[in-house]
């Protein structure tokens, strides 16, 4: 009776621990018709959930990658820290950054301490900047237009968003038409 017992148990244990790190392929497969079977049918059930689930996630994701990658204007997302999650190739290609960005701060990457001040402003006192100007610190010197936001989630910052837009040819053409 104990090995009868023991033996489903062990299998279903192994199995949820393969799912722990991410092997959802195997099944739980109990002939009995007993709280046994239940259980074993609740862990094959709640393993297709969890696959559906992630399968879902990651299609958004690479659905949301490719709109972020895809924009003319640059996005830049930090953590709750002011360290840089990601930035897109306009921004990168704005900023002329060649360096990995991820994990460090605006300033490093970006040389501006105008939007350090903005990625901290927003973050610890969780105010919308509409918009800002600066100047690019390089050369050829840019005119960027900010834009950014927190990032909440449950009533908790999570981060913070910018947006970058290249105004410099349209400042150019005012000052022509000035």
């Amino acid at each position: 009776v104990s090995f009868m017992i023991s033996k489903p148990l062990l299998e279903m244990s192994t199995i949820a621990r393969s799912m722990a790190k991410g092997d959802f392929s195997k099944k739980v497969y109990v002939s009995s018709q007993d709280e046994i079977s239940d259980l074993a049918s609740a862990l094959n059930y709640m393993s297709d959930e969890i696959k559906n689930k992630i399968s879902r996630i990651s299609s958004e994701e690479a659905k949301a990658d490719a709109v972020i990658s895809s924009m003319f204007e640059g996005v830049l997302l930090t953590d709750e820290k002011g360290d840089i999650i990601t930035i897109n190739p306009a921004g990168r290609k704005l900023f002329m950054i060649s360096i990995p960005p991820e994990g460090r701060k605006p300033i490093e990457v970006m040389r501006s301490n105008r939007i350090q001040d903005i990625v901290d402003k927003i973050i610890s006192e969780g105010h919308r900047i509409t918009t800002e100007e600066t100047l690019t610190s390089f050369s050829p010197e840019r005119v960027v237009r900010i834009s950014g936001s927190p990032v909440v989630k449950n009533g908790h910052r999570e981060g913070g968003i910018l947006v970058f837009h290249d105004i410099t040819e349209l400042r150019r053409l005012e000052n022509i038409r000035r």
